[in-house]
C-alpha cells in the first residue's frame, strides 16, 4: 500500500530537527498494512535510522484520470504522521 509520511515532532529537542523533518515529510513508502495509531515504527531513510510512534492515519482516494490531481495521487492512498521521533543512528560514511 502506498503510504505518505509526515513529521509530527521529535521526542527530544534537537538542533537538526529541520533536517529530520525534511528527510521524513512527503516521503512515499510501500507497506503491506497500515499501522495503527500508537504503534511504534522503525524507518531507515537516507542516512538515518528513525524510531517513532504513529500519531495519526489518514485515508485518501482520488479517481483515476482526475484532471485536477497529479497521477501519483490517483487511486487509494494513506498518510501517516509520526511523532516522538528519535534518531537511533546517523550514518556518515559508506563503510557503516
Amino acid at each position: 500500500m502506498k503510504v505518505r509520511l509526515y513529521f509530527d515532532g521529535c521526542k527530544y529537542d534537537r538542533a537538526d530537527e529541520y533536517q529530520i523533518e525534511k528527510e521524513i515529510n512527503d516521503t512515499f513508502i510501500e507497506l503491506s498494512r497500515i499501522p495503527n495509531v500508537g504503534e511504534n515504527i522503525t524507518l531507515f531513510l537516507g542516512d538515518y535510522w528513525f524510531e517513532g510512534k504513529v500519531s495519526a492515519v489518514y485515508t485518501y482516494y482520488c479517481e483515476p484520470d482526475n484532471p485536477h490531481r497529479q497521477k501519483w495521487s490517483w487511486g487509494e492512498g494513506y498518510s501517516i504522521f509520526i511523532k516522538d521521533i528519535e534518531v537511533y543512528q546517523k550514518y556518515d560514511g559508506e563503510d557503516e
